[in-house]
């Protein structure tokens, strides 16, 4: 989670992402601040991952969905915004995962393909993770919180 708020608020400022070392201190300052203001840096759900935006990086052009929707993730991308979406990994079966792949993952949505019916992701979770194109109905059926609901992140720049 705290790789894809890091990219996410990359995207939206503009900004490059820092070489490895940079990258690296910054993901253990982000852990820190989850360990003092939400009790832990392991997995979170979508709305502690809404805190670090807003909280750690005060933020506050952030808000959820609970209800992603094809159309309503398009429209959000088309209007500018990113989206970090909690998945289910086995169920997005990525084969980029690992056996078994994670029951509780991150992405970045930056943008769409209309004419193909994909998004364009980012996963954090790969070193092949750069603008993977993962087909609506997938993002909808592995779209899933720690709760198993469905909810998005929606980050405007």
């Amino acid at each position: 989670e705290e790789a894809c708020v890091y990219m996410a608020m990359a995207w939206v400022r503009g900004s490059e992402l820092g070489d490895f070392r940079e990258r690296s201190n910054d993901l253990l300052t982000i852990g820190e601040w989850e360990n003092e203001n939400i009790g832990g840096s392991g997995d979170t759900t979508a709305i502690q991952t809404l805190q670090i935006l807003t909280g750690y990086y005060l933020w506050e052009r952030a808000y959820l969905s609970l209800d992603p929707s094809v159309e309503y993730l398009i429209n959000e991308i088309e209007n500018g915004h990113v989206i970090i979406l909690p998945i289910n990994g086995q169920i997005l079966d990525s084969p980029y995962y690992s056996d078994p792949a994670p029951t509780h993952h991150n992405l970045l949505i930056v943008g769409v393909d209309k004419e193909a019916q994909v998004f364009i992701v980012h996963d954090p979770g790969t070193i092949r993770g750069a603008n993977l194109e993962i087909s609506y109905e997938k993002i909808l059926e592995s779209n899933q919180d720690l709760d198993g609901e469905q909810i998005a992140v929606i980050i405007q720049p």
